[in-house]
């Protein structure tokens, strides 16, 4: 797991918070940027729990992610979030996305194994809306993975993801996730969740492919029709 913060390459104007996000004595609004912030990522803290509570519960990714269980508040999940030890073989973390070193999003990591089988970590994640569009998922996801991989080799990446969910279903095109058959038992969760509404997908990755990932987006890019 992450014990130090990573920082990506991507360099911005200066941005400030929105207060419904706010950590501790953050009580400014969000500007327009024109390029990218920078993107940094570290072990989710306690003090991050509201942030992170608030951008679950936000109506604006009802559409996209599932909402926190009417029983849930920040102090009840606190102790689920923060891991009681770093980069765990069975288990669950969280990570927490900076830009300019201010809340913006996190990734959940849910560890396990299936018999003898390869490390499997399960991710969901989220970035507040009005960062959407910025290439800040994709760097702290890049960051992430990168980490992961290079401690565990033989890991591998899964994560599920509505069907109509276009922004997440190109993110995972440009990581070089691949569609995969999603099982019978997880099928049946989601059918529960969603009361059938949505259709989940489920995607996999492994280093190799996580590797290839630039290469793939060059093939990509090249493919795409020419501006005007």
């Amino acid at each position: 797991y992450i014990t130090t913060a990573f920082t990506g390459a991507e360099s911005g104007c200066g941005f400030v918070m929105d207060d419904r996000y706010s950590l501790p004595d953050c009580q400014q609004t969000f500007c327009i940027m024109k390029t990218p912030p920078k993107v940094s990522v570290r072990d989710a803290l306690p003090s991050d729990a509201q942030a992170i509570f608030q951008l679950r519960s936000d109506p604006a990714m009802s559409g996209m992610q599932y909402a926190p269980a009417a029983h849930e508040i920040p102090a009840s999940f606190l102790a689920h979030v923060i891991p009681s030890s770093p980069m765990p073989e069975h288990g669950f973390c969280c990570s927490t996305i900076l830009c300019q070193n201010e809340f913006c999003g996190f990734v959940f990591q849910n560890y396990y194994r299936l018999g003898d089988s390869k490390p499997i970590v399960d991710c969901g994640w989220s970035l507040r809306p009005q960062l959407w569009g910025q290439g800040i998922m994709r760097s702290a996801l890049q960051l992430i993975l990168e980490d992961r991989f290079a401690n565990s080799p033989r890991l591998r990446v899964t994560a599920a993801c509505f069907s109509d969910n276009a922004r997440c279903l190109r993110l995972l095109e440009k990581l070089n996730f691949r569609q995969e058959p999603l099982p019978w038992g997880e099928w049946l969760g989601h059918l529960r969740q969603t009361y059938g509404r949505k259709k989940v997908l489920k995607f996999g990755l492994d280093a190799e492919s996580f590797r290839l990932a630039p290469a793939q987006n060059n093939a990509i890019d090249s493919k795409s029709p020419s501006p005007g």
